[in-house]
């Protein structure tokens, strides 16, 4: 859980404050949406048993907080600023749904994360476009709401 914690909440926040640098309001804006889709999707994968992450107890949706409240939100608030900066491409979403992919496999391969049930890294891909296209529709309706 130390390296989950580490790897896929605390370096994530130090990179995109401190390295990049994007601006607060798209942070604040995009990043809790994004938790809140994270946990959704992760909840209803570990309640009906495809995938677990470690230490794999009953208590996996605790053990799977790193990533919702890290890494997620601060790709899907790379995202936007990339989509706000140099305008949208469909080239976005499968970027970071192809990056976001292969961060996964890699904590699937390190034995972080375990698929059961016909589980595999193409149902989760599809998760990650189903996430990315969501947090694009909400900034298309912020974007309306002049709030970015």
């Amino acid at each position: 859980m130390l390296f989950t914690t580490l790897f896929a909440f605390i370096v994530p926040w130090a990179i995109i404050f401190f390295i990049l640098k994007i601006d607060l309001k798209i942070i604040v804006l995009i990043a809790p949406i994004t938790a809140v889709l994270t946990f959704t999707l992760d909840a209803w994968t570990i309640a009906y048993g495809f995938a677990s992450v470690y230490p794999f107890s009953k208590e996996t949706n605790f053990a799977s907080l790193p990533m919702a409240l890290g890494v997620m939100p601060v790709c899907a608030s790379i995202f936007i600023y990339l989509v706000k900066r140099y305008a949208y491409s469909l080239a976005w979403i499968v970027g970071f749904t192809l990056f976001s992919t292969l961060l996964e496999w890699f904590f699937v391969q390190m034995g972080l994360i375990r698929y059961e049930n016909n589980w595999n890294i193409g149902w989760t891909a599809l998760e990650y476009v189903t996430g990315y296209t969501g947090v694009f529709g909400y900034y298309k309706v912020l974007r309306k709401l002049e709030l970015l």
